[in-house]
């Protein structure tokens, strides 16, 4: 006579590893670092397209003057500073 069995067959409880919280923050680095190297591939790929030169890092700044530069409004360490109507009289203490 066979044995009929009334449950279905359970594998057995394996304890999760120890590392597994380490390998996800593995797997988020990696993810992290893989996307950011896809943007700055796709960066110099529109650079190209528009013709222009591959800047890592000066570009950024170009930019970003060139935007100050589109608005008219320069950062606020180029304005002149006042601190007091009369300027001979005016005292500034930080």
């Amino acid at each position: 006579m066979s044995k009929v069995q009334d449950k279905p067959y359970q594998y057995p409880a394996v304890p999760a590893p120890l590392f597994s919280t380490r390998m996800l923050v593995v797997h988020f680095v990696l993810t992290i670092i893989t996307l950011g190297l896809w943007g700055l591939v796709w960066w110099i790929l529109v650079l190209k397209a528009e013709g222009r030169q591959f800047h890592l890092f000066s570009a950024f700044d170009e930019a970003y003057w060139q935007h100050l530069i589109l608005r008219e409004q320069p950062p606020s360490s180029l304005h002149p500073q006042q601190f007091d109507a009369n300027p001979a009289k005016s005292e500034f203490s930080a």
